[in-house]
């Protein structure tokens, strides 16, 4: 706009004079020539006046009117000046909002927040680290950061600067989190800090200096340590509970054998009917004494870590059929027929411990039979996955009982929790047969689990990892002559 007003200004110029030289000249030649032929005459001076006359209005015209568009010129450039200047100062408005919100924002934040350059001196440093490092505002800019925050580990000694992570970031470019270092304060006190340090790159990507975000983690470091100790405190009480438990269940256990025994004799000499009666009552509830102490031990001996697996050859078979011969007269009693299945698929013989796989059926089938009126147990038994050296046996025991409701099957497998807690509850049990199978199983490689619905009975599984027994050396197969 501005180049068109000088444009403009030069034409009405241009012509103005344009128009001076086209009738100036004929009249000073006219004036000249006049001077030779007739010098006094009047009526040639009329002309030359009014031809002058002429001139003077056509120049002041023109003049006037140069003037009229030099006027509209300034007052449109002057409009434009005035719109740039407006938005000139919105821009610097904005611009210094902004920056009054960064400012606001930085002084805001919990975190210390300082920045290096590419000799490692502090050029920024927000109120939040100045107060955590102990120094007045500004105090800190210019000053080396290494040597003044970061010069020596947790324990005193030098950390020199060429192993500091933030140098690192300012030389590689690549940003770094660490957590277990300190800074130091203005007082020559330090506190343990996380930090991440990143590197700060101008418009050509080239690494112009560092910022590094960092937090004071005293109380953090603080409720570690306590927590820490808390949980020692809580796994020694537990040790000591487990270890009381289990010497307590030794003790108990002794007298209770001597009562079963001479329950025993005592069944085995002459007695009344009401006399036999009494001594069956004493055997029975020596017996369910002696389980609920049994449980007890065990489950001690696993919260201690103390119980034991044997490695020996053995007839799974064997296992399941001995265990379903020793609680069939509990069915019977109850009118309840008792079975077992073995897959053909399952090894004859495998290498484990017999004695805590029966002790997990004999938990699971006992409680199919004690939780089921009519109807009956089945047991279960085929090869869910094998390997060369292992086979992975599946367990499952199977009845036609009262079932258990969804809600409490998430925690049946859990210490002391039963299907039904009532103190009405028709069946007994200490709540710990469940949690002490879970955990035989996992120390057998296995799971454990349930399938059950209210009143339509329960299928118990579980699985075992059993070795293969593998043949010894020198060992071969006699085949008959022929």
């Amino acid at each position: 706009m501005r180049r068109g007003t000088r444009t403009s200004m030069s034409l009405t110029k241009k012509l103005v004079l344009g128009m001076l030289l086209v009738t100036m000249v004929p009249l000073g030649a006219i004036l000249f020539l006049s001077g030779q032929a007739i010098v006094a005459s009047n009526a040639l001076l009329g002309v030359l006046i009014a031809t002058l006359a002429a001139v003077v209005a056509l120049s002041l015209w023109l003049a006037r009117h140069a003037n009229q568009q030099l006027e509209r010129c300034v007052a449109e450039r002057t409009s434009q000046l005035i719109t740039e200047i407006a938005e000139r100062a919105r821009a610097v408005k904005e611009l210094q909002d902004l920056h009054r919100r960064d400012a606001l924002v930085l002084k805001s934040v919990a975190e210390g927040i300082h920045a290096l350059d590419l000799e490692g001196r502090i050029i920024f440093e927000n109120p939040a680290a100045e107060r955590m490092f102990g120094w007045e505002p500004g105090e800190l800019l210019g000053k080396p950061a290494h040597m003044t925050i970061h010069h020596s580990r947790a324990g005193g000694a030098p950390y020199p600067q060429r192993e500091c992570p933030i140098y690192a970031s300012l030389r590689d470019g690549i940003s770094r989190r660490i957590t277990d270092e300190v800074f130091w304060r203005k007082d020559g006190s330090s506190f343990p800090v996380e930090y991440v340090s990143a590197p700060v790159r101008d418009e050509n990507h080239e690494i112009i200096g560092a910022v590094v975000v960092f937090s004071d983690t005293t109380e953090t470091k603080r409720t570690e340590r306590e927590l820490r100790h808390a949980k020692e405190a809580a796994e020694s009480a537990n040790m000591a509970k487990s270890q009381f438990l289990a010497n307590m269940s030794h003790e108990i256990r002794t007298p209770m054998n001597g009562v079963i025994g001479m329950t025993d004799l005592l069944l085995d000499t002459e007695l009344t009917s009401e006399q036999r009666e009494f001594v069956d009552a004493i055997a029975t509830s020596a017996e369910a004494l002696m389980a609920v102490i049994n449980d007890i031990l065990d489950f001690s001996k696993i919260e201690a870590g103390k119980l034991r697996f044997d490695e020996v050859d053995f007839d799974v078979r064997k296992v399941v059929h001995g265990t379903l011969e020793m609680l069939a007269g509990q069915a019977r009693a109850k009118g309840l027929k008792l079975d077992g299945a073995i897959a053909s698929e399952v090894p004859g013989r495998l290498r484990g411990d017999p004695g805590r796989l029966r002790q997990i059926l004999t938990n699971l089938i006992g409680n199919g039979v004690k939780f089921t009126d009519a109807g009956e147990v089945v047991v279960r038994v085929t090869s869910e996955r094998e390997t060369a050296t292992h086979v992975l046996v599946r367990f499952e025991v199977q009845d036609t009982g009262v079932g258990i409701a969804p809600e409490a099957q998430a925690t049946l497998f859990q210490a002391f929790v039963q299907a039904d807690s009532s103190t009405t509850r028709r069946y007994g049990g200490t709540g710990l047969g469940l949690a002490i199978c879970r955990q035989l199983v996992e120390r057998m490689g296995g799971d454990i689990g349930v399938e059950s619905s209210p009143r339509q009975g329960s299928r118990f599984w579980f699985t075992a990892q059993l070795a293969r027994v593998q043949p010894r050396l020198g060992s071969f197969e006699r085949r008959p002559a022929g």
